[in-house]
């Protein structure tokens, strides 16, 4: 019955929190299937190595108006990757005008493949922590509320990734019209996995501060609603666009 009042805690927010996590293809567990090169229909696991602090800012908008912002943080920690996303966003939550934040912070090894994280999601109206640390084929979920948690134990069936990361994945990859990557996605929220393919749908140009970029068009789909992101050359995301018309630019 806590675990159940928490996840229900945790959906009042309006969908809003679990958008956080798939508009950004981030703050979401992934986990992906078993593979060492990139091929259509299989997934990309030799990471771009990271040597110093990189930092990636993204604003939010909503109807062409600024909303919050994004910043995603990979620090080399020995022989792993330490990345922090803080995503800020100004929304409506149940009728109220709230400052959403969510702070992620996890530990990858450097195939960006995930050892640990936590999330803490605060709106003004609620603050939830959810956290978790891979063992084998298992990670040990604890979500909590106002300084409360109920550990879960979540078999996988395969080496779980970051979402945080998971754009990173893509620097220095060729990509080709028409390949495919499949992903399982674990929902925090619901503590379930969900299989995820995103596809690359050709080239468009893309038009950021009067600047044209030849960018790689990615799609994918999460609970019926289009999901579509443009890289660069580099790998490096430019635009993404997602559920209830909010739109993330560098």
């Amino acid at each position: 019955m806590i675990l159940f009042s928490k996840r229900r805690v945790f959906h009042l927010l309006g969908g809003a929190v679990v958008l956080l996590w798939i508009i950004m293809i981030g703050n979401l567990i992934k986990q992906v299937h078993f593979s060492d090169s990139v091929q259509a229909g299989g997934v990309v696991s030799n990471a771009y190595a990271v040597t110093e602090t990189a930092a990636e800012w993204m604003e939010i908008t909503l109807k062409e108006k600024k909303i919050g912002y994004s910043m995603t943080q990979i620090i080399p920690l020995d022989k792993d990757y330490l990345i922090q996303e803080d995503i800020v966003m100004r929304l409506n939550l149940l009728g109220q005008p709230s400052v959403m934040r969510t702070f992620t912070r996890a530990v990858v090894d450097p195939r960006f493949i995930l050892k640990n994280f936590k999330v803490r999601i605060s709106s003004g109206i609620v603050n939830f922590t959810i956290s978790g640390k891979v063992e084998n084929d298992h990670i040990i979920i604890e979500a909590g509320n106002d300084g409360e948690s109920t550990p879960q134990k979540i078999k996988l069936s395969g080496p779980p990734m970051i979402g945080s990361g998971i754009s990173h994945i893509f620097k220095g990859k060729a990509l080709k019209d028409g390949e495919s990557f499949e992903f399982f996605l674990f929902d925090p929220s619901t503590m379930t996995q969900k299989q995820m393919t995103i596809q690359v749908a050709g080239n468009e140009n893309v038009f950021l501060n009067d600047r044209k970029y030849d960018a790689w068009r990615l799609e994918t789909q999460m609970w019926g609603q289009d999901l579509v992101f443009w890289v660069d050359e580099n790998g490096n995301v430019l635009k993404e666009k997602g559920m209830m018309g909010l739109t993330l630019v560098r």
